[in-house]
């Protein structure tokens, strides 16, 4: 990791190209996406891009037993598991499983603004969807307006929010 070096808005661009991908791949609101990654800068981008695009991510630990992998996707509904070349064996039956490695040319080729439909990351107080009326939140305190906040660091001055069902 020590060698490894992302900035924030580089961090911001790849998991809007990733969550675009993932949202022409049918993930949205409420979808469940298996994550079985090696441990590396990529696994935050993975899971940021997932919740952009609206789904819910769920953990896979390559060091799990098969059964245990296939029962977890399973219980979940997993609609989709995104992994890595090096893991592709190990990845249970049950979803479509999308390799990173092989999405270069769409990841290429995708957009890093969030466009409409995907999460936004600003500060605390000015999250929202894309598209969708301002409200003012802060960390800690319930939403009006329609919004929800999913996590939120007023230290940090950001949130991630989500327009409530």
């Amino acid at each position: 990791f020590a060698q490894e070096v992302r900035t924030y808005a580089q961090l911001e661009a790849d998991a809007n190209r990733l969550a675009h991908v993932l949202g022409q791949r049918g993930v949205a609101d409420e979808a469940r996406v298996g994550v079985m990654l090696e441990r590396g800068l990529g696994v935050p981008v993975v899971i940021l891009a997932i919740l952009k695009a609206g789904g819910i991510y769920l953990p896979l630990d390559p060091l799990l037993p098969a059964e245990r992998l296939a029962g977890m996707v399973a219980d979940a509904q997993a609609m989709l598991i995104v992994t890595q070349e090096s893991l592709r064996a190990q990845c249970p039956s049950g979803a479509p499983i999308v390799i990173l490695e092989s999405l270069a040319a769409e990841l290429a080729g995708a957009p890093t603004d969030p466009g409409a439909g995907l999460l936004v990351l600003k500060q605390v107080g000015e999250a929202v969807r894309k598209g969708e009326p301002l409200c003012r939140i802060r960390a800690g305190e319930p939403a009006d307006f329609g919004v929800a906040v999913e996590w939120a660091a007023e230290d940090a001055g950001c949130a991630i929010v989500r327009s409530a069902p």
